[in-house]
């Protein structure tokens, strides 16, 4: 599975009783129950298309071009989109009681990324955070070493977010591979 797979994951868990529970603001709201396997299907396919729609906009458009004005108009335009299009497939789904855990929604993009592809954002967060230490470092107007010390903050939390990711990947394959080698049980 690729990068977005694995992002989309995060947004899903499993509740006590084995049904699929959305989140869509992650570990800051509540879940819905989704209906069934087809409803999640279309919410995985939704919010894939529109991740790469809001990278897409946000960092090919917007800072290729130089137009950061440009955000002011397709951010609430991907808001309404998202909010539109998952309100359509959420409309008659329950409220969940159980929360999303941080290391939930980690576990489940870990799971689903490629190990390469976290090995690789590890590894540009690290430089960019290490470019943003530096930039601060060194004399300049006040702005410019603030604006660093904020690319060095953001992309340092990445790292030890994406660092983090790659301590469940590893405990996941262990798992894995203790299941594996356990006889069954016959049950």
């Amino acid at each position: 599975m690729g990068y977005f797979d694995g992002l989309v994951s995060s947004s899903f868990k499993k509740d006590g009783s084995g049904r699929t529970v959305y989140y869509a603001w992650g570990i800051f709201g509540t879940g819905r129950v989704l209906a069934d396997a087809r409803a999640e299907e279309k919410l995985r396919a939704f919010l894939k298309k529109y991740y790469i729609a809001v990278i897409l906009l946000t960092t090919g458009l917007v800072a290729l071009s130089g137009l950061m004005y440009l955000l002011l108009l397709f951010v609430p335009l991907l808001y309404v989109w998202f909010l539109v299009s998952t309100r359509a497939i959420l409309a008659q789904c329950p409220v969940s009681d159980e929360p999303l855990r941080i290391k939930d929604a980690y576990s489940a993009m870990s799971a689903a990324a490629n190990e390469f592809v976290i090995w690789l954002f590890l590894l540009c967060s690290l430089l960019i955070a290490a470019g943003g230490t530096w930039m601060m470092l060194r004399p300049g107007p006040l702005g410019a070493r603030l604006a660093a010390a904020l690319v060095m903050l953001l992309f340092g939390a990445g790292a030890a977010a994406l660092a983090y990711m790659l301590g469940l990947k590893r405990e996941q394959e262990e798992a894995e591979k203790k299941s594996r080698m356990r006889p069954g049980l016959g049950l």
